[in-house]
């Protein structure tokens, strides 16, 4: 499950965490393809079939949980260019 959007965080406990509420939209989108499915971390190709466009997540830790939705870029070859 993807979140978009972050809230801006005002700033981090020692241990990493955010001082104050975080609060997420929840969207749903196809995985389509992990740079580093081993460690979860890099990009990832998704898929939004409401739209029709794929788009570009990361992983959101430490500072968030799950993925961060970083936005539509139309084609997969086209997402693919801008990883």
């Amino acid at each position: 499950m993807l979140q978009w959007p972050p809230k801006k965080l005002a700033g981090l406990t020692a241990d990493g965490r955010p001082r104050e509420e975080v609060r997420y939209s929840v969207v749903q989108l196809w995985l389509v393809l992990e740079e580093k499915p081993e460690t979860k971390s890099g990009y990832k190709i998704v898929y939004d079939e409401k739209t029709d466009l794929f788009g570009l997540a990361a992983s959101g830790e430490p500072l968030a949980p799950g993925d961060t939705f970083l936005g539509s870029y139309g084609t997969f070859i086209e997402t693919l260019e801008a990883m």
